[in-house]
């Protein structure tokens, strides 16, 4: 077993033959500091069936195939070279040294002469001499980003893929798009998006091409702004633009990543959450690196004994802790029950996968809570009653019971919430229509009692209130930032729009971001609102302390009286700044403590 604060690292012994493919290694232990001499490497394990066998300080090791041939690919011809594998350097079968060694991610990485990033070897269809065109325009970018004007040949020398045409330039990115994030898995694992952000140094090795990390974060700037050059971008395609703008995408992401963009634990998972693990619980090992030290004591511990159900539910505490309020819970998009963590409760955030086949945007949701105050009635949220709810089978929680859900009528549902440009205004208009038709009592809903023309949560009309909700009373630009608060145009512009589909983009945007993939329903004292698709008659909304905005909760089919299950967030006229408590049709004398299961 390893001390504190000690990792081991490969020695790889020299060969001066290309053609020797038996790898020799010796392991040793050392102080993991600032003096420590070695490079990490940053891998995709791959298919760990399919194996080679190394010598390892006298013994046999068996590690996978990928791994074989990046070691053949770092031996020196005439001297050794130390690196940190964690394959070789990690005893994977024991779990307490496992446990140990995961907590000093951040360290290794931090500490290492530099980070090396295997992408694997070139494979067929694609030649090496295809591979070199698509990394010479990728340096090509770079140079061309420091150059004080980009599309003067002088200056920068046209690479062999540009200058040989348009076939020669498809063949090179294509080949590209093998090392890049639609063919190549490193780029879709959760483990290498801190292994990329903590090193200062970071080296791209493809075969036996290199390229330094810093070439492509010049390479990404200028294919954002100002663009790239005039020569590249008139022989691209479609197909081809998009290959490299995924690509720049990572690369953009990862640089946030690497500045330290994303403080708060929450913003780092739920960014990331999209990438894969082998084990579900390294949805957030992998990640505290990027994490301040500290904020997560429980999870930090990285316990791979507990089920994954267990580290998540620990999480998910520890946020709402760690920010003292209940934004965690706007996170949770409730897997869809084939796909979720075995024995997961309702309210706990599930990174198993990304979510459900039809996603609100976490987004909007994100940039939108601070703006909103449904719990400023009530006392703060107490976290050191959270603390004492680790063991707990079930999450408490106080708050008010504010009216149960009568009517529900769907949104717009669509797998790619991101593409709202391409939506049909009349479909989107229709769903709005359908909306506003529950709120009149009018088409299907003849039958039903409209709203009073005097609307219960506000000072203003139904009418007003149904504009506010489905605006979310807040404009947001194409980034989903919140530019205002809705003012009366943009109260009346919705209205144009059901009636004239008027193409106003701010609107347009606003109103797609509340109705994609939400329900709106109607309460029964007559309140409006949007939330989780799942919503339905009977469900009851809740203010509850520390949290911004109003959740809906569904009771359980148990007795006990005060026992729920979480549905999701939710936006009601009315409640959300704290007005209806202001008014005393909530009454803060009605707080109660439920259980969440």
């Amino acid at each position: 077993m390893l001390a504190n604060n000690e990792i081991r690292v490969l020695d790889l012994l020299p060969s001066p033959s290309k053609n020797d493919t038996a790898i020799k290694c010796e392991l040793r232990g050392i102080p993991l500091s600032a003096e420590a001499e070695y490079e990490a490497i940053s891998y995709v394990w791959g298919d760990q069936t399919v194996t080679e066998t190394i010598e390892v300080s006298g013994r046999q090791v068996t590690i996978t195939r990928g791994l074989h041939e990046m070691l053949l690919r770092l031996r020196l011809p005439t001297e050794k070279r130390t690196i940190w594998i964690d394959q070789v350097c990690i005893d994977q079968w024991n779990l307490e040294e496992k446990k140990q060694q995961v907590q000093l991610m951040r360290e290794i990485y931090k500490h290492c002469s530099r980070c090396l990033v295997w992408l694997g070897e070139i494979k067929e269809p694609v030649s090496l001499a295809d591979a070199e065109r698509g990394w010479e325009l990728l340096t090509y970018l770079g140079e061309a980003n420091g150059a004080e004007d980009p599309n003067d040949p002088s200056e920068i020398p046209e690479p062999r893929a540009i200058s040989h045409g348009q076939t020669v330039l498809y063949d090179a990115i294509k080949a590209l798009w093998s090392s890049a994030d639609q063919g190549n898995p490193w780029w879709n694992r959760i483990w290498t998006v801190q292994e990329a952000a903590i090193p200062e140094n970071l080296i791209l090795l493809w075969g036996p091409l290199t390229l330094p990390w810093e070439t492509l974060t010049q390479a990404a700037a200028i294919w954002i702004d100002p663009g790239c050059p005039d020569c590249l971008s008139d022989l691209l395609t479609p197909e081809t633009t998009e290959i490299i703008s995924n690509l720049m995408t990572h690369v953009i992401w990862l640089n946030a990543a690497k500045e330290g963009r994303n403080d708060l634990p929450l913003d780092v998972i739920h960014t990331w959450r999209f990438r894969k693990s082998t084990d579900p619980r390294d949805k957030i090992y992998g990640l505290l690196g990027l994490c301040e030290p500290g904020i997560l004591p429980i999870t930090e511990k990285c316990d791979y004994v507990s089920p994954a159900s267990t580290v998540f539910r620990s999480l998910t505490l520890e946020l709402m802790i760690a920010e003292q309020n209940l934004r965690s819970l706007i996170a949770n998009v409730r897997i869809d029950p084939d796909n979720a963590t075995p024995g997961i409760a309702s309210w706990v955030l599930d990174l198993v996968t990304i979510g459900p086949t039809y996603l609100t945007d976490w987004y909007s949701r994100a940039y939108g809570y601070e703006h909103f105050d449904a719990s400023g009635s009530l006392e703060p949220l107490d976290p050191s009653s959270l603390v004492t709810q680790h063991q707990a089978k079930t999450l408490s929680l106080t708050g008010v019971c504010v009216d149960t859900i009568a009517v529900v009528e769907s949104g717009f549902r669509t797998k790619t919430i991101a593409d709202n440009e391409n939506i049909p205004p009349e479909q989107l208009e229709h769903i709005v229509g359908s909306w506003y038709d529950m709120v009149r009592g009018k088409g299907k809903y003849k039958n039903n009692e409209p709203l009073p023309r005097r609307y219960i949560g506000g000072p203003y009309t139904s009418d007003k209130a149904f504009a506010r909700t489905v605006l979310g009373d807040l404009i947001r630009d194409d980034n989903h930032w919140v530019i205002r608060e809705a003012n009366a145009k943009d109260l009346s512009a919705v209205f144009r729009f059901m009636n004239l589909c008027e193409e106003s983009s701010d609107i347009r945007r606003t109103i797609y971001d509340v109705a994609a993939n939400q329900i709106f329903f109607t309460t029964k004292m007559g309140l409006i609102g949007t939330g989780h698709l799942d919503t339905e008659p009977g469900d009851e909304v809740w203010v509850l302390r520390g949290g911004n905005i109003p959740f809906v909760l569904r009771p359980t089919a148990n007795d006990r009286k005060t026992e729920y299950n979480f549905v999701g967030q939710s936006y009601v006229q009315g409640l959300m700044k704290g007005e209806m408590f202001r008014r005393g049709i909530c009454k803060i004398d009605n707080e109660q403590t439920i259980h969440m299961v």
